[in-house]
């Protein structure tokens, strides 16, 4: 079924039932959620170009009340524009267009899953918000603006000590304030590397034989930086901080199916060593 630019938006157009709809957004999905959303009721190429229509392999697209991810393609009515028009947010199987994760990056305070996707002769790329890091920076505003509005509501000549000491707090929260925003200016993706989902990730983990104990070395998205990681601890005879024994040998596992802070079961994806 081909969807595509209708004569006035540049958003696409649709067939559903009978009944037109304008795409106002293209989600892409697995088994379990939505992976990478496109706020735009088109696509572009991965260098930027408008893409005026695809043809999708289904004969129909359907419609639903709700997210069901069962590899159909299908919409949610997204309600009507400003001229009575339908609206409808779009949602196709990941897989179609063979949408993989790249990896975690961080761009204006922001931390960002990429991803790349290939369908027919178009290539795409992809970006998906994950979290924002300078959520202190907002704390920091809130507390001076409470203390601001505190300190307010004092009359100077009867509480002349209370007032200080809120002019003391909210100095120290502008100090605070500007130490956080140059902390986000030098923040790199390995800084809050703690802070990613387990999706996409994979973890290192050593296993200390005499004392039956399994630790994770290190967690990153890149299964070659691992490798290394791995290499370097076989070569170096890394010890547990726990157990202050050298590790038997290392496993690169999937993170998700790792249990904190001990990692007694999983899914094995290579082992660096025998």
């Amino acid at each position: 079924m081909y969807i595509g630019k209708n004569n006035y938006k540049s958003n696409w157009e649709l067939i559903s039932n009978n009944l037109s709809y304008d795409v106002t957004s293209i989600n892409f999905y697995n088994n379990d959620k939505v992976i990478v959303t496109n706020s735009s009721g088109y696509l572009v190429d991965k260098n930027g170009h408008y893409i005026p229509g695809i043809e999708l392999p289904v004969e129909k697209i359907g419609r639903k009340t709700k997210e069901k991810f069962d590899g159909s393609v299908f919409i949610i009515s997204a309600g009507k524009d400003l001229w009575g028009g339908k609206q409808a947010d779009l949602y196709i199987p990941a897989d179609m267009f063979n949408i993989k994760f790249v990896k975690y990056g961080l761009i204006s305070s922001t931390i960002c899953a990429f991803y790349t996707g290939k369908y027919a002769d178009y290539e795409f790329s992809f970006r998906e918000s994950i979290k924002r890091t300078d959520a202190n920076l907002y704390t920091i505003i809130g507390d001076y603006e409470n203390l601001h509005n505190q300190t307010c509501d004092y009359i100077v000549m009867n509480h002349p000590e209370e007032v200080l000491e809120r002019l003391k707090d909210m100095q120290n929260l502008v100090k605070s304030f500007i130490n956080e925003q140059e902390r986000q200016k030098h923040l790199t993706i390995d800084d809050v590397i703690d802070e990613l989902p387990d999706e996409n990730m994979y973890a290192l983990v050593g296993y200390d034989k005499d004392n039956d104990v399994y630790e994770i070395i290190e967690r990153h998205w890149d299964m070659e930086y691992l490798k290394l990681k791995g290499k370097d601890a076989v070569e170096n005879d890394l010890t547990s901080l726990r157990t202050l024994q050298p590790y038997d040998w290392f496993k690169i596992v999937s993170a998700s199916d790792v249990e904190y802070p001990d990692a007694y079961y999983w899914t094995s994806y290579e082992q660096t060593t025998n």
